[in-house]
C-alpha cells in the first residue's frame, strides 16, 4: 500500500508528514520484530536482512527529515527577506 493510496487528496505539506509517519511506522514494526526475535532459532541471513531493511528505512526517514528542514529553512529565509523588503539588507549580512 503506497502513501498516495493512504492519503490521495492531501496537500503536499501534509503528504510529507504522511510519508514521515509511514516511515516511522515501518521502522517501529521492524524494531518490534527485533525485540521478539529468538536468536537461537533465527538464521544469520534473516537477521542481516532485517538489519539492512532497518538501515534502509532509517536512511529514507533521514532524507525526508533533511528535505523538510531545508524546505522550512528556505521558507523562513524567504519570509525574512520579504519582511525586510525595502531595506535592501539581506539576513546573511546581519550575521
Amino acid at each position: 500500500m503506497s502513501a498516495k493510496h493512504i492519503a490521495p487528496s492531501l496537500p503536499a505539506s501534509r503528504s510529507r508528514v504522511g510519508h514521515r509517519v509511514l516511515g516511522l511506522v515501518a521502522l517501529l514494526a521492524l524494531l518490534r520484530k527485533f525485540i521478539i526475535l529468538d536468536l537461537d532459532k533465527t538464521g544469520a541471513a534473516t537477521i542481516a536482512a532485517l538489519a539492512f531493511a532497518t538501515l534502509a528505512l532509517g536512511g529514507i526517514y533521514w532524507m525526508i527529515r533533511r528535505q523538510d528542514a531545508e524546505r522550512s529553512g528556505a521558507q523562513e529565509l524567504a519570509a525574512d527577506q520579504g519582511s525586510r523588503g525595502s531595506h535592501g539588507v539581506s539576513s546573511a549580512r546581519n550575521r
